[in-house]
């Protein structure tokens, strides 16, 4: 199974997160309280330099003139967008879904990962907050996903146990502050993830 820590707006965050085993951090370059700037992203990106971690850039809704444009300038791995994002893409994407209820076939992507997470009215991610597990637990053939939406350090074992996820993504579950990472939590969040996952 694979970690993903998102919403990561410094060099030591990342590093830590990276340190205490996650596969993939998150970088957002959309409306967000942990939006960050092109040259804070490279600043971020330098962590690849001592961790084989794959950079996740997170966008929705801008142009793809916007979005090739961060490619230019930041060394990502792996694309975060949304149904109406489109494509094709030079990179592989992970594509988000915000669940209104069970899963149906058309919320399953054809790129390279599917996302899932709770929809709420004017949030397009962050919104801290879990949906049912038995939405995911339809009859419908998800492939590769990572579960998001309200994890936090004292229920990703269990969700990660009975869903059987490829990957979990956190952000304002391991914060003490709008993106700002709690070092403790990020630890244990991965350590208790990787507990469910054996279990």
């Amino acid at each position: 199974m694979r970690i993903k820590i998102c919403g990561l707006t410094s060099f030591l965050d990342a590093e830590h997160a990276a340190r205490c085993g996650a596969d993939f951090l998150g970088i957002i370059a959309t409306e967000s309280p942990r939006r960050v700037d092109l040259d804070r992203a490279r600043e971020i990106a330098r962590v690849r330099e001592q961790f084989p971690v794959r950079l996740v850039g997170v966008f929705s809704g801008q142009s793809r003139e916007h979005i090739l444009k961060w490619l230019e300038a930041v060394p990502l791995d792996v694309l975060q967008l949304h149904p109406e994002d489109g494509g094709p893409w030079p990179l592989p994407v992970m594509r988000t879904f915000r669940l209104k209820g069970p899963v149906t076939p058309a919320q399953v992507s054809a790129d390279r990962y599917s996302m899932y997470e709770i929809f709420v009215e004017g949030l397009k991610g962050g919104t801290g907050r879990t949906f049912p597990m038995e939405w995911l637990e339809e009859k419908v053939a998800l492939g590769p996903y990572f579960l998001a939406g309200g994890l936090n350090p004292s229920n990703v074992a269990e969700r990660v146990r009975r869903l059987r996820p490829f990957g979990v993504d956190v952000s304002s579950g391991v914060e003490s502050a709008p993106g700002v990472k709690d070092p403790e939590a990020v630890r244990k969040f991965i350590e208790e993830a990787r507990r469910g996952e054996v279990v």
